[in-house]
């Protein structure tokens, strides 16, 4: 799909080329008028150049103040309309193919086109007037050019109402009413092509005037802006107190995405925190966020990697990152909309915006972001009110580590405490989730022979080293992207994404090879494995486990030490079988 922004230009150089061919056919009409000014323009060579360099030089005095747009380059044109014809004076704007600048070709082409059409609109209207009608010739041609600019350039591109006709715009137009009138009645002065420095004088003029209104205006901002930072401030300080006043961190969490987006303008905030272990974002609180989007989003949360990649150079502003709406593909299951407001403002908000604002530890790593979605206004986040925001990311983060007990507990619940995998009840909700991926993948059981032997003859604290080693002889084995748990006891449960039973056979085979000849405290050790694969042995994390733990005892039935793939026609009962002459083998512990 293509942004709004893709369409717009489109949209632009589709009407800048059906303007040419327009321009284009009158041209073909007039042709013999427009033949007529070009050779009055050979005959007058000097004065023509003149016109063009002049055209040239105001073309390139183009400025922007804030939203203000002025087309100088009319200083040139009408000074080839009044002294050699409109109709030579509306191709002179093709003097933008050299403006400085990096515009592409389209950009000239589109630009020039807007010109042609507006300064062809201008000559139509005061080519009815009569000769010797040469004020108001000279002020329906400036005030026509300027409508039809605006028309075409405010109206139609930028979509502004009459209400947003600026009037230091037009003020320009009517200044140069009097200059362009001297040079209409000097026609026959030999030194007629001075007075066209009169024209030149009065956009000078108003340039500098301007320029002084300008800085008068951003002074006032900067003063605004200043009564702002304190107000923010002091809302921060006050969020550090009613924050620090609560003790449950849940609740700590809640009040910060609250007074966040309270104190900033913003509809919706989240907090996420990144989850690094398991490289995945946890979303950690919300506000203006309904409970069913917010467990929708607690579901289907991006990982680290994903969020890191949006984090690119080119979307920072100070510390935090600004990604456009269009500038990168979204997922719509991990992100929010929610009410915007419609606006046709150039730095309006828009619903696809992205606005992530890092959360810091006190060492300057990166733990965790707030996004902020809806702003109040309306409007794109200025650097100022950006900064603002992050004085109070980094409370956030004192924050987050004043009650990193809390994330140390969420994390510790996820973890077996004796060998660092990953426990029972992560284990399933990790398949789970590779399940819903709906991708190819394999489930291993893994059971430790004999190890109920092992804790009877040498004690309890070897048998609890020898699973240590054992954790950490997977983890060397396996991929980073694999899942590894403790499943119970001595049994351990592996998740390999992406990997059919028949590779995991290769892989988990080479490391029960590996185990066999390692040495584990001058202990032999020994493990048998079962392998089931989604879809085909099942579709739901209880059915694999299943079918996994009816091939790893399989493995036993075989005489241990062995890898067996499920194979479908092996029944529950076989199953309860093997397990049962496994428990009466001493194999497994109760």
């Amino acid at each position: 799909m293509e942004s709004g922004v893709h369409m717009e230009k489109r949209y632009r150089t589709l009407l800048s080329l059906v303007l040419l061919g327009f321009v284009s056919w009158w041209l073909y009409l007039d042709r013999l008028n427009f033949i007529g000014e070009l050779r009055y323009a050979g005959t007058k060579l000097w004065i023509t150049v003149i016109v063009v360099l002049l055209t040239y030089a105001t073309d390139n005095l183009e400025w922007r103040s804030n939203s203000l747009r002025l087309a100088t380059n009319v200083v040139g044109v009408a000074a080839g309309a009044f002294i050699i014809g409109w109709r030579f004076a509306a191709l002179l704007p093709g003097v933008v193919f050299l403006r400085k600048g990096s515009y592409t070709l389209m950009d000239r082409l589109r630009i020039f086109a807007n010109y042609v059409f507006t300064y062809y609109c201008a000559g139509i209207v005061t080519d009815w007037l009569p000769s010797e009608m040469s004020l108001l010739s000279v002020f329906l041609y400036l005030m026509v050019a300027r409508a039809a600019n605006w028309l075409l350039v405010d109206q139609i591109g930028h979509g502004k109402s009459l209400s947003q006709l600026f009037m230091a715009e037009n003020v320009l137009s009517l200044l140069l009413v009097p200059s362009y009138y001297v040079v209409t009645i000097a026609q026959t002065d030999p030194h007629r092509v001075f007075f066209l420095s009169l024209p030149l004088i009065t956009l000078l003029a108003v340039r500098e005037f301007l320029k002084v209104r300008e800085m008068a205006h951003q002074e006032t901002r900067s003063r605004k802006r200043l009564e702002n930072i304190n107000r923010d401030l002091e809302k921060i300080l006050d969020m550090m107190k009613l924050i620090r006043s609560s003790q449950d961190p849940e609740k700590v969490f809640h009040n910060l995405a609250k007074l966040i987006a309270q104190t900033f303008g913003y509809r919706y905030a989240l907090l996420n925190l990144f989850n690094q272990v398991e490289d995945r974002v946890e979303r950690v609180a919300s506000w203006g966020i309904s409970e069913e989007d917010f467990k929708r989003l607690k579901e289907n949360a991006p990982t680290v990697t994903e969020t890191r990649a949006l984090m690119d150079p080119k979307y920072r502003v100070s510390k935090s990152y600004f990604i456009p709406e269009g500038a990168e593909p979204l997922d719509e299951g991990e992100v929010f909309f929610g009410f915007y407001e419609e606006s046709s403002e150039e730095n309006a908000w828009r619903p696809a915006d992205m606005f992530l604002v890092p959360i810091s530890d006190s060492s300057g790593e990166t733990i965790g972001y707030i996004s902020l979605d809806s702003p109040v206004g309306g409007r794109r986040p200025r650097i100022e009110e950006i900064r603002m925001i992050e004085v109070a990311a980094e409370i956030a983060g004192r924050i987050f580590e004043d009650s990193m007990e809390y994330i140390q507990a969420f994390q510790r619940a996820q973890r077996d405490s004796l060998t660092g995998l990953f426990n029972h009840s992560a284990f399933y909700s990790h398949l789970e989730k590779a399940v819903k991926a709906d991708t190819p993948l394999s489930v291993a059981m893994i059971d430790v022979d004999d190890f109920k032997k092992i804790n009877d003859t040498y004690g309890h604290l070897v048998g609890d080293e020898i699973l240590r080693r054992l954790s950490g002889l997977f983890r060397e084995s396996l991929r980073e992207s694999d899942v590894i748990a403790r499943y119970g006891g001595d049994e351990f449960a592996v998740i390999l994404a992406g990997v059919v039973p028949k590779k995991a056979l290769e892989i988990l085979d080479r490391i029960r090879v590996k185990v066999e000849e390692t040495d584990f405290l001058g202990i032999k050790v020994s493990v048998s494995i079962g392998i089931s694969g989604y879809p085909q042995d099942g579709t739901d994390p209880e059915m694999l486990v299943e079918k996994a733990d009816i091939a790893m005892y399989r493995a036993k039935s075989l005489g241990k030490n062995k890898t067996v793939v499920y194979e479908g026609g092996e029944e529950n009962g076989a199953h309860q079988e093997n397990r049962g002459d496994a428990i009466d083998r001493e194999e497994i512990e109760m």
